[in-house]
């Protein structure tokens, strides 16, 4: 009897021995709870990161076609012809002329940096838009509704982020809604700019006293020839 009672006790030291050594070496592995954070900190950079940028996509060779409203030149043709880098040039042609663009996309902002009107030629002015200071930022951070930001004397403001938004491309969804307004008080107009995930700008409206000026996508892709 008093053998089983002491087999008893010693398998209950042995279990206790165990857990013991099991929770010291547990304590040894302890998780760096700062390193995970970090770890996803940067992961939510990355992913604002690459959201900023999903709202204006820079693949060469595509083309957006838009057609307008309440305004002769109001429809377009719009096509990113060169990207080099973190730089692309784009041209809007109306019918009546073509603007040349240069946009620097960077991980928080979209700035168009340099705008050339009256330019009928598809050659480059990316090596020229380089050595040239931050102009116009068109798109910020994280792209939340209230956003606010000033630039090229303009204050832009994302007031609205549509669940739906249908023009005759077809339906998009999470539209970037952005009021555009002059700094300066002796000048009066709203332009809105809308922009859809993986597609870019789906609208434009240009608002002023007695006059409204759309312009809607109606198809987009990849120019083959």
């Amino acid at each position: 009897m008093i053998i089983k009672k002491v087999k008893y006790v010693l398998s209950i030291l042995i279990s206790l021995i165990l857990i013991l050594i099991l929770t010291l070496l547990g304590c040894s592995k302890k998780i760096d709870n700062s390193k995970i954070k970090n770890k996803v900190d940067k992961t939510n950079e990355k992913i604002t990161s690459n959201y900023l940028q999903s709202f204006f996509p820079s693949k060469e060779g595509m083309v957006f076609n838009f057609k307008g409203t309440g305004l002769e030149f109001a429809s377009f043709i719009r096509q990113i012809v060169h990207k080099e880098d973190n730089f692309v040039q784009i041209h809007d042609n109306n019918g009546g002329t073509i603007v040349a663009s240069v946009y620097k996309i960077k991980e928080n902002k979209i700035i168009k940096v340099l705008e050339r009107p009256e330019f009928y030629s598809h050659s480059s002015l990316i090596s020229e838009a380089r050595n040239i200071d931050n102009k116009e930022v068109i798109l910020k951070g994280s792209l939340q509704e209230g956003e606010v930001w000033e630039s090229a004397g303009q204050k832009r403001e994302i007031v609205e982020i549509i669940d739906n938004l249908k023009v005759p491309a077809g339906n998009f969804y999470d539209v970037i809604k952005i009021k555009i307004t002059p700094l300066e008080k002796s000048r009066s107009y709203e332009f809105y700019e809308y922009y859809a995930k993986n597609i870019g700008l789906i609208m434009k409206e240009n608002r002023g006293e007695g006059y409204k000026v759309i312009s809607k996508l109606s198809s987009y892709g990849l120019d083959l020839n």
